[in-house]
């Protein structure tokens, strides 16, 4: 890395540079010789360099710094990796994140950072319908790659529609939710 590189820091890295450069006590010298010892560990308001080497130590605080930014973002959507939910981001708390199940919209669920991933585009499709990825029920309506429709109407005819969709030979479906009755006066 270069001197005229920025080093990236998290949120609590960045708090711990700037306590040591507004700190006259503390020279450069005493952090490497902290560093290098590791004897006892940093505490406190120094925690945060525990986890960082002397150089970037020296080049966040004499060159600068960004700030490492999030992956997730509140709006994001999101699975959690023990679950398998979706979860729409609503705020952030720390490093964590809150979040509204998107199956039956329960809020408040607290969300670890390191135990979600962002959600895919197929994952949304199905959730956006209350329906776990590949769900077909009696009723929908499947349109093959090659134009043709079947109407699912029993249990077999859900498996053998789930096996194409998985082999990706379905264009599409109707989901039997979203058909409606003509009213008659």
């Amino acid at each position: 890395m270069k001197m005229s590189e920025k080093v990236i820091l998290t949120k609590k890295q960045a708090e711990a540079i700037e306590i040591f450069k507004n700190d006259a006590r503390d020279t450069l010298e005493y952090i490497a010789k902290r560093k290098i010892e590791n004897n006892p560990p940093f505490k406190h308001c120094y925690k945060p360099f525990n986890d960082m080497t002397i150089d970037d130590i020296a080049l966040a605080a004499f060159s600068g710094y960004e700030i490492e930014q999030s992956k997730f973002e509140v709006g994001d959507v999101v699975v959690g990796l023990k679950s398998g939910s979706l979860f729409k981001i609503t705020g952030e708390i720390g490093k964590n994140f809150y979040g509204t199940r998107l199956k039956d919209g329960e809020p408040n669920f607290l969300l670890d950072s390191e135990m979600i991933r962002h959600a895919t585009k197929e994952e949304i499709f199905w959730a956006e319908l209350g329906r776990e990825v590949g769900e077909f029920r009696e009723g929908d309506i499947t349109l093959t790659i090659h134009s043709t429709e079947y109407r699912i109407d029993s249990k077999d005819t859900i498996l053998d529609e789930k096996d194409e969709y998985s082999k990706g030979k379905l264009k599409g479906f109707y989901p039997t939710e979203s058909f409606k009755l003509f009213l008659k006066e």
